[in-house]
């Protein structure tokens, strides 16, 4: 199951709900970053010159691995943005600015 979690908004992306799925737009370039549809299926990530998505294993998002910087993997969860958790996978939506 995929669960998608919005961090608050403290970056001000632009948000939009059209139809059956909600849209997160950088607020700065107008970049569609993101398409979610009403049952939590995500369909599209882009990255911009402000905002940009990493991805890693679940293990090291939770700090299990020992082949990662568990500080970087903390500074990451502390700034994101968006967070998807895919099965195995976790896709962190980062400003870029930071």
């Amino acid at each position: 199951m995929v669960t998608i979690e919005t961090v608050e908004n403290k970056f001000n992306l632009k948000v939009e709900q059209m139809g059956n799925s909600t849209y997160y737009y950088c607020p700065i370039d107008g970049q569609l970053l993101l398409v979610v549809d009403n049952d939590g299926r995500f369909g599209l990530k882009n990255s911009c010159e402000h905002y940009n998505w990493e991805s890693m294993s679940i293990t090291s998002f939770i700090g299990f691995s020992r082949l990662v910087n568990n500080d970087e993997i903390s500074k990451m969860r502390h700034e994101s943005v968006i967070r998807i958790y895919d099965f195995f996978s976790v896709y962190l939506l980062l400003n870029a600015q930071s």
